[in-house]
């Protein structure tokens, strides 16, 4: 009969995490340990609060055979005059010890209370990124999730105790060690794209949407302005009416548009931003009504929809018609600007989700 060597039984694993934030976690964690046969110890064996031994703490880990890390996004309690919290002081003392260390980070898609979260994230968020870069790291979304990979990685922790020495076995060892260093270091790879994605909406995208947001509303107040001024029966519709001089002064304001809107051109095409920066872009440059009224062929104007209303209201009072239809055909054309720019102001909304969907919702595909 074949020998079936038995696996060597861990002694003593070692449990370390903060305090309420990963309560339930470590419970779950605590109790698959303990049905597999290993020896746990854990907070709960000191006392329910972050403010534990600390002493007593490292000297568990020292003795221990096995770390286990739980983190999220609190970096915990700090003693009295020490500069690490008690959790990053049991890490780097398994470190210290040499011991086995298997981590476990929450991950960044994980739904999670802002209440669990310190308010200041610098701490707990450098020591993850230190984690992640360092060290093979695991994630989990669910306690479910974090408990079945504590137990198949401390089986396979379990497993590796007793293997032979044999240069087969040895470069099998290597192999599965490279992979799990690859696996972890895409996965951090992942998440820092993840976060450059949140930053780069946060800092570019939701605010050059917040601008836009207010140049529209700019626009849908000056031509309502605009409206009124053409509304007065008692201002006669000829070339000095008030209007017009309104509308050439408020066009001073787009002087230097051209070259910022030739400067964005480049960046049309860009594989990212370049549907939200051509809508903008088309914005400020009109319809095809507005570009057939204003051009007939020639270069787009950076700002159309004031263009537009100055030479359509300009050739309206003008022309020898009676003046109740000069006022007719002069708020009709006032009517359709704002229509259109209502819907390249649509279409820049749609743009703008699209970019924000593919920057910050990383859960699908």
């Amino acid at each position: 009969m074949a020998h079936i060597p038995r696996r060597r039984r861990i002694a003593k694993i070692y449990l370390s995490s903060t305090c309420k934030d990963l309560a339930e976690a470590r419970a779950a964690v605590y109790r698959v340990l303990r049905k597999m046969g290993h020896d746990v110890v854990a907070m709960e064996d000191y006392v329910s609060s972050d403010q534990r031994p600390l002493d007593q703490c490292l000297a568990d880990v020292a003795a221990s055979d096995l770390y286990i890390g739980l983190f999220a996004w609190s970096y915990g309690y700090i003693p009295p005059q020490q500069e690490r919290s008690i959790t990053e002081l049991e890490f780097r003392q398994a470190e210290r010890c040499h011991k086995p260390c298997l981590l476990f980070l929450l991950h960044e898609d994980a739904p999670w209370s802002r209440k669990l979260m310190d308010r200041d994230l610098e701490r707990i968020e450098s020591l993850r990124t230190e984690l992640c870069r360092d060290r093979v790291v695991s994630f989990f979304r669910t306690t479910d999730e974090l408990a079945a990979a504590v137990s198949v990685a401390v089986a396979r922790q379990q497993s590796e105790g007793t293997r032979g020495t044999s240069s087969a076995r040895g470069e099998a060892d290597a192999l599965v060690e490279l992979v799990g260093r690859m696996v972890g270091e895409c996965i951090r790879l992942v998440e820092q794209r993840q976060h450059s994605d949140q930053r780069l909406y946060e800092d570019f995208v939701g605010p050059a949407l917040a601008d836009f947001e207010k140049v529209h509303q700019n626009y849908l107040e000056c031509f309502q302005r605009y409206r009124g001024l053409v509304e007065d029966a008692n201002v006669p519709l000829d070339g000095d009416h008030p209007v017009l001089k309104k509308i050439g002064e408020d066009m001073l304001f787009w002087a230097q548009l051209r070259l910022k809107l030739d400067a964005l051109h480049d960046f049309r095409k860009d594989p990212l931003f370049g549907s939200f920066i051509t809508r903008i872009v088309e914005y400020t440059r009109g319809s095809e009504f507005m570009r057939k009224l204003l051009l007939d062929g020639a270069r787009p104007l950076p700002n159309a929809a004031r263009s537009c209303a100055l030479a359509g209201l300009g050739a309206i009072f003008a022309g020898g018609q009676p003046t109740a239809a000069k006022r007719t055909e002069a708020l009709t054309l006032l009517d359709r600007v704002v229509g259109d720019l209502q819907v390249a102001y649509g279409q820049v909304l749609r743009a703008h989700m699209a970019l924000k969907k593919r920057l910050l919702d990383h859960r699908e595909g």
